[in-house]
C-alpha cells in the first residue's frame, strides 16, 4: 500500500503543476489510485479495498505467479493442455503475460512453457488478480458492497472489463466482480485509450522493462530512477511539456528569481535556433500558403501535399459556401463525406477496384458554423507487411482526419481506421424491392420519417439533408428506405461513390429512426463505429435504396448497432456496411457541444444565418420554444451565467440587468435575429 500513496502523492505534485488527468487507468493498486484521483472512491475507502483484496488473498490457498514471455501459439497451446491449473491473471503485452495457480500446478506449467521457449520470471510478490481466489470471492463482494462510491469528477477506466462509467453502482459492481479474480487487460487498456482519441499518458511508477510502456507518447514517472528524484521529475515533465501541456512553473520556481529565456536572444542576429534540411523554407511557405486557404479546391477533391514524408496527406477546405447544405445538418460534417474522400483517394491509386473501410472510430464531429472555414487534414499511413493477417497485399492504409479553424495552429483528431482496395467479394443475390415493398408491414412517407427524429429525438435536419423518400418497415429492426434527393439540391459533379454522400448519413439517420420504439425518449445515438464497409466502383447510382437492420439495442452501454445494406434500382448492392455503432450522446458531450455552438453564434457580430434557416423550416409551436430557448442561452451568455439558470417563466426584471448589461442584451437580440424591436418591449 506503501507504493500506492507515493502514486498517489505524485499525482498531487503533478496536479500542482497543472496536470490534471481526463481520464486514469491502472492495474492492481494502481487501479485503486486511479479510483481515488477521479473521485470514485475516497482515499480511506481506497486502503479498506486494499487490506479487504489482501485478507482474501492471504486466507486462500497458496498461490503462486509467473511471468511469461512466450510465443502467442505456444502459450495457448500449454494453457489448453493444462486448462483449470493455469490462470491468467494479467496481459502487459502481445508476448508479456502473467499466470497463476497452486504452487506445484504452476511450476509444471512453466516448465512446459519454457521448453517450448518461453521466458520465465517467478514473481515472488503476487498481488494479481486470480480464478484461485474464487472461493474468497463472496467475502469480497461483501466488503465492497457497504464501500462508498461516488459519480467521478473525470473518467475512470477499468483495468479488466475496460468499460468507463460515471455511475457509482455500475462502477460498484466493476469492482466486486472483477477486481479479484478477472485478468488484468493492460496491454488492451492503453491501446483501447488511445482509440479513444487520448495522445499522451502519464505512467506512475512504472517497472523499467515494461514493454507496452516503450512509446514515445507514454512518459514515465518511476518511484526510483537513475539520478535524483528532482531530475527525474524534471525530466517527465519536460517530456509533458514536448507533448503539448501547459505547467505552471511559478509555483516551482517561487522565491527563486527565475525569468525565462527566449530564443534567438538577438532579433538581429543571423543565427538559427531551428533544425533544418534542404529546401525547408520553401516547403513552409507552400504548407503555409495552403493551411491558409489560399488555394481554391473544389468540394470534395483534396489537395494532395507534396511532403517528403511517408505518409500521404490530402487537404480539404470546408465552409457555408462551398458545403451549404451544412446549414440543414447543424454544421455536422457527416459520415458520408469521410467515405467519399476516402473513396476517391483510393480510387485514384486502385481504379476499377472495390474500396474497403475498416475500424472506422469517430472520437470527435467536425461542426463548421456560418462565416466559419474548417481546414480538414486526411492523413493515409501505409501499412507494413505483416501489420495485420488479415491483410493480402491490397496497398492498405491507416488513416486519420484531423480538423482545425484555418487560422489556428493546432489541429485535433477526429475519425481514424483502416481503408485500403480489394478484389470483388460474392454478394448476396439482388434485392427484390418490390416484392420487399409488399410484404412490408407499414410504409411511412418522407415527412412522416423525419417527425419522430425531430419531435421525439431533438435532431434537426433541414430540406438539403433529407434524402429518406420513404420506409417500409419489415418487422421489429429492420426497415427498406428509399432515397431522392431533396428539392433543389443537385450534383454539382460525379462523386466517386456514384451518388451524393448524403444518401449514406440518411442511412445513419435511419438507424436512429428504426430504434426510436426500442430506445428511450430524447435520447439521440451518434455514429461511433463503422466496420467492413464496401463500396463497390460504379459510375453513376439511381433508384437508390437501403436495407437497414437495428437488431441490438444495449442499455447499459447506450449503444445500437446494426447494419447497411444500399442498392441500385435493380437490387445490386453499391455499397455496404457490414457493422455499425451508434453510441448515444451523453449529457457532458451535449453541454460540449451547445457550449461550443453557443460560443460561436452568440458572440458573432452579424445575423444567425444558421438559427434564422432551422427557425424558418420549424411549424408554428416549435417556433415559439426555439426562440424561447435561444433568448435564454443569449442572456446567460450576457450575464455569464449557465444556461440551466434562467428561468423563462422569470420576469426579466429580476436578472438584475443594468444599463450595459440590458444594451448589450437588446443589441445583440436584434443584430443576431435580424429583427426590429424597440427596447421598451424587449424589457
Amino acid at each position: 500500500m506503501v507504493v500506492a500513496l507515493v502514486d498517489y502523492a505524485l499525482c498531487e505534485l503533478l496536479a500542482s503543476y497543472g496536470m490534471l488527468p481526463e481520464i486514469t487507468f491502472g492495474e492492481r493498486t494502481g487501479s485503486l489510485v486511479a479510483a481515488v484521483i477521479s473521485g470514485v472512491l475516497s482515499l480511506g475507502a481506497a486502503v479498506g479495498h486494499h487490506l479487504a483484496l489482501e485478507w482474501a488473498r492471504g486466507s486462500a490457498e497458496p498461490v503462486a505467479f509467473a511471468r511469461v514471455r512466450p510465443e502467442r501459439e505456444a502459450f495457448e497451446g500449454v494453457l489448453r493442455d493444462w486448462q483449470g491449473q493455469a490462470h491468467l491473471s494479467a496481459v502487459y503485452g502481445p508476448n508479456e503475460r502473467v499466470l497463476s495457480g497452486a504452487p506445484a500446478a504452476l511450476a509444471q506449467v512453466t516448465d512446459a512453457l519454457a521448453a517450448a521457449g518461453a521466458e520465465i520470471t517467478e514473481e515472488r510478490e503476487g498481488t494479481w488478480p486470480s480464478v484461485a481466489y474464487q472461493g474468497q470471492a463472496d467475502a469480497w463482494q461483501r466488503t465492497v458492497r457497504d464501500a462508498a462510491y461516488q459519480q467521478p469528477d473525470s473518467r475512470y477506466q477499468s483495468p479488466h472489463t475496460l468499460t468507463t462509467s460515471r455511475n457509482p453502482e455500475a462502477l460498484r459492481a466493476d469492482f466486486r466482480d472483477h477486481a479479484l479474480t478477472a485478468p488484468i487487460r493492460y496491454d488492451e487498456g492503453l491501446r483501447e485509450l488511445y482509440n479513444q482519441g487520448y495522445r499522451f499518458f502519464v505512467e506512475l511508477g512504472a517497472p523499467r522493462d515494461a514493454e507496452v510502456l516503450r512509446r514515445e507518447d507514454v512518459v514515465v514517472l518511476r518511484l526510483t530512477d537513475a539520478g535524483s528524484a528532482l531530475e527525474s521529475l524534471l525530466r517527465a515533465l519536460a517530456r509533458l511539456s514536448c507533448q503539448g501541456s501547459s505547467l505552471n512553473w511559478q509555483d516551482h520556481y517561487a522565491g527563486q528569481g527565475r525569468c525565462k529565456l527566449m530564443l534567438p536572444n538577438y532579433p538581429f542576429e543571423p543565427t538559427r535556433h531551428w533544425l533544418a534540411h534542404s529546401g525547408a523554407d520553401r516547403e513552409s511557405a507552400e504548407l503555409t500558403g495552403r493551411l491558409g486557404g489560399r488555394l481554391s479546391r473544389e468540394e470534395l477533391r483534396g489537395e494532395e501535399l507534396g511532403l517528403p514524408v511517408r505518409q500521404k496527406q490530402y487537404l480539404y477546405t470546408f465552409a457555408h459556401q462551398n458545403f451549404p447544405e451544412l446549414v440543414d445538418n447543424s454544421g455536422f460534417v457527416h459520415v458520408g463525406y469521410y467515405l467519399e474522400m476516402l473513396r476517391a483517394v483510393l480510387a485514384e491509386r486502385h481504379p476499377g477496384r472495390l474500396c474497403r473501410v475498416r475500424e472506422m472510430r469517430f472520437t470527435a464531429p467536425i461542426m463548421v458554423f456560418a462565416e466559419e472555414t474548417k481546414e480538414v487534414l486526411l492523413v493515409l499511413d501505409p501499412r507494413e507487411d505483416g501489420d495485420d493477417p488479415r491483410e493480402d497485399g491490397d496497398g492498405s492504409f491507416d488513416f486519420q482526419f484531423h480538423s482545425k479553424e484555418a487560422d489556428a495552429a493546432q489541429w485535433s483528431l477526429n475519425v481514424h481506421g483502416v481503408v485500403g482496395s480489394a478484389d470483388e467479394v460474392a454478394d448476396a443475390a439482388p434485392l427484390d424491392i418490390a416484392a420487399a415493398q409488399r410484404a412490408s408491414d407499414r410504409h411511412v412517407p418522407r415527412e412522416e420519417f423525419y417527425e419522430p427524429l425531430e419531435q421525439d429525438r431533438g435532431f434537426c435536419f433541414g430540406p438539403a439533408v433529407r434524402y429518406v423518400d420513404g420506409a417500409w418497415w419489415r418487422g421489429r429492426s429492420e426497415v427498406l428506405v428509399g432515397f431522392a434527393a431533396p428539392e433543389g439540391v443537385t450534383a454539382r459533379r460525379a462523386y466517386a461513390l456514384g451518388f451524393h454522400p448524403g444518401v449514406l448519413d440518411s442511412c445513419a439517420q435511419t438507424c436512429n429512426y428504426v430504434a426510436v420504439e426500442r430506445t428511450p425518449s430524447g435520447r439521440k445515438y451518434m455514429v461511433a463505429e463503422m466496420d467492413e464497409v464496401l463500396l463497390r466502383p460504379c459510375s453513376t447510382a439511381e433508384g437508390l435504396f437501403a436495407s437497414v437492420a437495428v437488431p441490438d439495442y444495449h442499455a447499459e452501454r447506450g449503444e445500437i448497432t446494426g447494419s447497411i445494406r444500399l442498392v441500385d434500382g435493380s437490387g445490386t448492392t453499391v455499397a455496404s456496411v457490414g457493422h455499425i455503432r451508434l453510441k448515444e450522446f451523453d449529457e457532458k458531450k451535449l453541454g460540449e457541444l451547445k457550449a461550443m455552438m453557443d460560443a460561436a453564434t452568440l458572440d458573432k457580430e452579424g445575423e444567425d444565418r444558421d438559427f434564422l434557416q432551422r427557425y424558418g423550416y420549424a411549424n408554428a409551436e416549435r417556433k415559439q420554444e426555439m426562440v424561447l430557448e435561444y433568448l435564454s442561452r443569449l442572456l446567460a451568455y450576457i450575464l455569464e451565467m449557465e444556461p440551466e439558470e434562467v428561468d423563462p417563466d422569470q420576469p426579466m426584471s429580476d436578472f438584475g440587468l443594468d444599463s450595459m448589461t440590458g444594451l448589450r442584451f437588446f443589441h445583440k437580440t436584434a443584430t443576431l435575429l435580424s429583427v426590429d424591436i424597440s427596447f421598451a418591449d424587449m424589457v
